[in-house]
């Protein structure tokens, strides 16, 4: 099933299953609340392109694609394109189908075949729309004979203007990969809400796993909600561009060089059957209103 399209009320969720199991488009009263794919990022199968795409099973980079795991040296390929990391896991790259569906439900799954990632394991995505609200959940289920390491993330694209505000409590940023976090520049300082007017691709400390933005020229407003057990906030908005990514993600960037299987940095060791999952909740509404 290339798009499937999903309506509650005034909602309606656009799912490209074939094109990394991402979301095409998302509005609202005729609003978008995600970046609406063109047609020419649909007929490409570009997931950048996307409103939202899963981050499976593991978020952000791995440096080098390189990491040491239970006395097995993994190299992972790059897998976008001017990078040497390995980058967000498979998922995004791959076909999802669908499973189950009604007319505000879906759930859509994934099966990873061992290969440079060397287990093999499902992950899934539910889907439940209504008016004004969406809950996300990703999860992965180990299905090799052995330990895996396992992390998840959600990358959705917002619409920017130049009065796009993000407020999220956090209380520091990694800079480099390498260094320790940092105290929060008065451009990144999220705490109070804040117009993204700089350039940002960050990883913030603290994060207690909920965040708003708003759109004062458009009346609207979104609030996110992560139900990860230890949530972290990577923002990315790049210069000259029309959107701003917010991704609620379950662990540090490169958690796996930082300990066995990133054990301690929000990373999860699966045994064999076990499944980890996380849940973001995704409400809307105009300006005035409080959800």
């Amino acid at each position: 099933m290339d798009r499937l399209d999903l309506v509650h009320g005034d909602a309606v969720l656009t799912l490209a299953p074939g094109i990394g199991g991402g979301v095409a488009r998302l509005t609202w009263r005729g609003l978008d609340i995600l970046r609406p794919a063109t047609s020419e990022t649909l007929e490409a199968g570009d997931p950048l392109g996307l409103g939202n795409f899963p981050l499976v099973p593991f978020a952000g980079r791995v440096a080098d694609g390189r990491f040491s795991f239970e006395g097995r040296e993994i190299v992972l390929p790059s897998n976008l394109a001017g990078e040497t990391d390995a980058i967000h896991g498979q998922g995004w790259r791959g076909a999802w189908r669908v499973a189950q569906h009604d007319a505000a439900t879906a759930l859509l799954v994934f099966d990873h075949a061992a290969g440079d990632w060397p287990w093999t394991y499902r992950a899934e995505q539910t889907f439940a729309l209504r008016n004004n609200t969406l809950v996300h959940t990703v999860a992965v289920t180990n299905t090799s004979g052995s330990l895996m390491p396992a992390g998840l993330g959600l990358h959705p694209y917002f619409p920017r203007d130049s009065d796009t505000r993000l407020e999220a409590d956090v209380s520091g940023v990694y800079l480099s990969a390498s260094d320790p976090p940092a105290p929060l520049p008065a451009a990144w300082d999220w705490r109070g809400g804040r117009a993204i007017t700089q350039f940002v691709d960050h990883q913030f400390t603290g994060w207690n796993g909920a965040a708003r933005i708003t759109w004062p020229a458009r009346d609207l407003s979104v609030r996110i909600n992560c139900d990860a057990a230890r949530p972290w906030l990577v923002v990315y908005a790049p210069t000259g561009r029309d959107h701003v990514c917010v991704e609620p993600v379950s662990h540090r960037l490169d958690a796996v060089n930082r300990s066995p299987g990133g054990a301690g940095y929000g990373m999860v060791v699966l045994s064999p059957g076990e499944t980890t999952s996380m849940a973001v909740r995704f409400d809307w509404n105009v300006l005035q209103t409080t959800l």
